[in-house]
Order: structure tokens, then sequence, then C-alpha cells
């Protein structure tokens, strides 16, 4: 790929950052404003900011535009490796669906509640939200460590689906 400066780990961190600022906001209305005063509306919101929120986030707006708000915030797009095709639907869910499932199964399990109760027999096993925690973690790292090792600053997410994450051009 020529023409495309790639990002930097700096940006794409930041961008990270950013784009936790909606979810994180959700989140926290859902926790401190919602569920003191309605354990079933919490559960609802819970459902919207755990699944339906960071689908339309990361997904759609990643398919549409090429960035999240993050990304858009640090002047950062993805792209295709092949510069001539169009970013497809396919790359981003391949790009972003390791890390929503995993994220999605392990909030489920807790917005559920089904792994603590320890009085009667459960659901999911708590082995079963250790197991995910550790299938997060250990893709986070290696995410991040090929991230920094790459020339072209493409993560495993980025060489699963065949995109790269570059500055826009002006």
């Amino acid at each position: 790929m020529t023409g495309f400066k790639y990002s930097t780990l700096t940006a794409r961190i930041f961008a990270a950052l950013i784009d936790f600022v909606p979810v994180g906001l959700l989140y926290l209305i859902n926790i401190s404003v919602i569920s003191p005063l309605d354990a079933a509306a919490a559960y609802i919101t819970g459902i919207f900011v755990t699944f339906i929120f960071p689908l339309f986030y990361y997904i759609y707006l990643q398919y549409r535009y090429g960035q999240t708000y993050g990304k858009w915030v640090m002047k950062l797009k993805i792209v295709n490796v092949n510069p001539s095709q169009k970013i497809t639907l396919q790359q981003i869910l391949i790009r972003e669906g390791i890390y929503l499932a995993l994220l999605g199964a392990q909030s489920f399990i807790r917005l559920t509640g089904a792994h603590m109760d320890e009085n009667t027999a459960t659901l999911i096993p708590s082995s079963v939200n250790f197991y995910l925690s550790l299938a997060l973690d250990v893709y986070f790292t290696a995410d991040v460590l090929i991230l920094i090792f790459s020339t072209k600053r493409r993560a495993l997410h980025d060489l699963l689906s065949g995109t790269v994450v570059v500055f826009q051009s002006k």
C-alpha cells in the first residue's frame, strides 16, 4: 500500500479511549441512575449498552464511514489492505466480531447473574466466565503485541480482516 501514512500506536490508543467514553457513560448511567430505581429497566438498558449500542457503534459506523468517533477525532480511518477496494461488511464483522462476541458472552453471563448463585445449580458454571475472561485477555494481549511489532501498525484483528488503520488524507 502506497500513499497512506499508517497509524501510530499512540493515535490508536487515544482513539480507543475516546471510543470508550460513550459506552462508559451509558454503562455508568445504567448502574448509578437506572438500576437503583428499577431493576427491570436496568436489565433492558443493560442489554442496550452491552449488545445493541456496540453493534451500531463498532460495526455500523466503521462499515459506513470507516471510523468510529474516536478514530474520527484522531483523524484515523480503516481501509482495505487492497487500496482499490472498499472495506466490506464482512471485513468489519471479522475485525470487530471476535472481541464483541467474547465481551458480549461475558457481559451476558454477568448481566443475567447466571454465574453468581453458589447455593443452587447454575445455568453457566463460573469457570465459563473465567475462560471468557482469559480468552479476552489473551486476544487483547496478542492484538496489542502484534500492533506494536507490525511495521504497518496492523493489529491481530487487522490481519484477520484484511484491514489497516491509516491517517486520513486531508
